[in-house]
């Protein structure tokens, strides 16, 4: 559910991971492109239904076809914005 997602305790402790994940790339020919921004924009705001208004998840942990697919071009134009 979007409460699930976005809830202080699971979207903070997957924020604070991924801010050590930035970090540790920090002086590196390396980038990292987060999932969670991807999936979650901002802490209120999560994409839960693909664009053929599917669910993006089947499960806590794995993504629908569609739902790949959506996060996958997320991610692909965070990639653009990045190499700009």
């Amino acid at each position: 559910t979007r409460e699930e997602i976005s809830s202080k305790n699971n979207y903070d402790k997957i924020k604070l991971y991924d801010q050590l994940l930035i970090e540790s790339v920090a002086g590196s020919a390396a980038s990292y492109i987060s999932v969670l921004d991807a999936v979650c924009p901002s802490k209120d705001e999560c994409i839960l239904i693909a664009s053929d208004n599917t669910p993006i998840q089947f499960d806590r942990e794995h993504f629908t076809s569609e739902g790949a697919i959506q996060v996958m071009k997320s991610i692909g134009h965070m990639i653009d914005n990045h190499n700009q």
